[in-house]
């Protein structure tokens, strides 16, 4: 039976809910990016213009003809569209299965608008230590749903009688 490290588990997913953001922006400006490479009528400044997706083309030293260059960048962001689009879809369902939780903005306001704990609390009108305990539990039943994991949230920690 594979053991899992909690402790891992818990910084993967607080990793990945500091993520959710950038990812939406992201997926935004491929798909800007996208319909403007699909559009266009192709030519190398085109490409040029479009960077981010080009430079991968580049630093892997393949020669590639300005057409072939123009598909492989296209199927690269659709590539990228889609990976991004599947952690969001994801990470959705995950955050669905709290939402209705009183503590949500424990989970809401330190991962999505990087509000310090003392903020969070009074909005949430509670104390410091009931959100830091709050926010725990939900990260817990996050990881249950993200990767199958049951976690004791009742389990002593170490060093603790």
């Amino acid at each position: 039976m594979c053991k899992f490290d909690e402790q891992e588990l818990l910084n993967e997913t607080a990793k990945r809910l500091y993520r959710l953001p950038q990812l939406l922006f992201r997926i935004k400006y491929s798909r800007a990016e996208l319909k403007e490479l699909k559009s266009a009528d192709f030519d190398m400044s085109k490409l040029r213009k479009n960077a981010n997706s080009f430079v991968s083309l580049i630093k892997s030293g393949m020669r590639l003809s300005p057409m072939d260059a123009h598909y492989a960048q296209i199927e690269l962001l659709e590539e990228r569209i889609r990976i991004d689009t599947h952690e969001v879809s994801i990470l959705s369902r995950a955050l669905k299965s709290i939402k209705h939780d009183k503590y949500y903005g424990a989970i809401y306001y330190k991962f999505f608008k990087n509000c310090p704990d003392d903020e969070i609390a009074k909005k949430l009108t509670c104390n410091p230590s009931t959100l830091r305990r709050n926010r725990a539990r939900l990260l817990i039943q996050l990881i249950n749903v993200l990767y199958g994991v049951p976690m004791d949230i009742h389990k002593k920690r170490k060093g603790s009688k």
